[in-house]
């Protein structure tokens, strides 16, 4: 698992991220360098991006917890979905239903696209 945002909300994640056994914290990014380091260094995480699009394009990330405040948050979780991503949103969405249709919108083509290639032989 990789983690975009180390802040408030990354920090109380810490005893999900240890405890399921075959999960591993692999990578984390935030844009707060200070933060990042400390976050990293505290977790043993060796991988670290200032940049989340980098991150996400790394070929081997499955899975994506974000953790980021709402105003980032779309457009992550769009472009995270949108390449195929298994996306984890553990608070709210938006910070209004208006900004939450996109996203919504983003998971169901996904969804859609994900169900389409269960079935392909």
């Amino acid at each position: 698992m990789r983690i975009i945002g180390v802040g408030a909300v990354a920090n109380r994640q810490e005893e999900v991220i240890n405890g399921p056994k075959g999960l591993e914290l692999v990578a984390v990014a935030d844009t707060n360098e200070k933060a990042l380091s400390r976050f990293a260094r505290h977790l043993r995480v060796a991988r670290t991006y200032n940049d989340y699009r980098a991150f996400l394009n790394n070929k081997r990330l499955e899975t994506v917890a974000i953790c980021v405040p709402h105003n980032l948050l779309q457009e992550i979780a769009i472009r995270a979905v949108e390449i195929e991503k298994h996306v984890v949103l553990e608070k709210r969405i938006a910070s209004s239903v208006r900004e939450t249709v996109p996203i919504i919108r983003g998971f169901s083509s996904s969804l859609g696209n994900f169900s389409k290639k269960m079935r392909s032989p």
